[in-house]
């Protein structure tokens, strides 16, 4: 094993320069983190970069970063423990759980509306092809936090279910909120608020001590600054722009425990989630989260012909050679990809450039983490896969 490119990597996207007090960097990255884990055993763990930039404050270990969309990850884990115990089917219409879905509305290309011909089915919330769009400021959504600005992750659900769908439920994909309707559905089933479950289910059987919805007041120190890129320098330089670091355009509201984008997270937290899903279900500390056939299920390509299409247009830098399984990307085809990883790679990323991968085949699991919107993913992601699985050899 030799790490050697993957540290000038990473050493090289996280060193800033400066001119008339705007902050640039060569490929725009503030700070990051990267845990490798090969064969149950930590390869590899550095720090780069800083937690804030304008301050000279480095990024260290322990640092809690704002997951985004790796958000989902947990979500579908956390769901998943419920179909394992028989308290819920893929094929069950959701509205057997939030009666809210019972009569949906499609709209047709000309902008009418019609009746939906099917339900929504639980599985298309897994697959995104529930017809849920990401929009979170929709009338119905809007019209809930006029009434109550505070509301849970069933209630955020039940006003998605005031919006028309975008196509018929199962009948193509579309990345949308149907994770965080996944969260409110577990907590009708449960009776639980739906991170109380988590908790239950994943975090704290599996060691997860540093993963929030909520940030306890002791640990927002901890949080690295948020930036966002301002490409519009070129040539490879942006200008890196502090921001609120609260900014989250992808969750309803802040007490609405989002499952599509609402956890924080440690790195080391994450490694496990990561190594669970390469253990095929086992956590490090030898609890069992999910069977080993629940995790082959999750990671299973569940979608072919248009909706596969869909998927690939959704991002083609990234997506091109991978397949869709619950709430995960799963390498098909490494040609296509252009990937040095193993075919059922897998794995999902969010919008401030953390990035999940497990690989049981090779016994691998990878966590990298940053605090970038705009965060330069197709850029980074590809490039430091390759380079993880050229530096182990695990070429095939």
């Amino acid at each position: 094993m030799n790490f050697t490119n993957i540290t000038d990597f990473l050493d090289r996207i996280t060193s800033p320069e400066t001119s008339r007090g705007r902050v640039y960097s060569c490929s725009r990255i503030p700070g990051c983190e990267l845990i490798i884990n090969f064969g149950g055993r930590e390869v590899y763990h550095e720090v780069f970069g800083f937690a804030d930039i304008e301050e000279g404050r480095p990024l260290r270990r322990g640092a809690l970063y704002n997951l985004y969309s790796v958000s989902k990850v947990l979500t579908v884990v956390t769901a998943l423990t419920l179909v394992e115990r028989g308290e819920l089917l893929m094929s069950d219409p959701v509205s057997y759980y939030i009666p809210a879905f019972a009569s949906m509305k499609v709209k047709r290309p000309d902008g009418s509306l019609a009746d939906a011909e099917k339900p929504i089915l639980t599985g298309d919330l897994f697959a995104m092809t529930s017809g849920i769009d990401y929009n979170i400021s929709s009338p119905s959504v809007l019209k809930l936090l006029e009434g109550n600005p505070n509301p849970t992750a069933l209630e955020a659900a039940c006003a998605v279910a005031g919006e028309p769908l975008a196509f018929e439920p199962g009948s193509r994909w579309m990345y949308g909120l149907s994770l965080d309707v996944l969260g409110g559905l577990t907590e009708a089933v449960t009776g639980m608020s739906f991170g109380d479950y988590m908790k239950k289910v994943l975090l704290a059987p599996a060691g997860m001590t540093n993963t929030y919805f909520d940030i306890p007041e002791s640990r927002i120190k901890d949080r690295p600054s948020l930036y966002r890129c301002d490409d519009s320098a070129g040539a490879g330089r942006g200008i890196l722009n502090k921001i609120d670091i609260d900014t989250n355009e992808y969750r309803i509201a802040m007490s609405a425990q989002s499952g599509g984008a609402g956890l924080h997270s440690t790195a080391d937290d994450q490694m496990i989630l990561a190594r669970i899903l390469t253990d095929m279900g086992k956590a490090p500390n030898g609890a069992r989260i999910l069977s080993p056939e629940t995790v082959r299920l999750m990671r299973e390509n569940r979608l072919c012909g248009i909706l596969a299409d869909d998927f690939t247009a959704f991002n083609p830098i990234l997506f091109t050679g991978y397949g869709y399984g619950c709430g995960v990307r799963t390498l098909l085809n490494r040609t296509a990809a252009g990937s040095l990883s193993s075919v059922g790679e897998f794995g999902w990323a969010g919008a401030g450039g953390c990035y999940l991968l497990a690989d049981p085949e090779a016994g691998l699991s990878v966590f990298y983490a940053q605090q970038l919107l705009n965060s330069q993913e197709p850029y980074v992601h590809p490039r430091l896969r390759n380079m993880i699985y050229a530096s182990l050899s695990l070429t095939k």
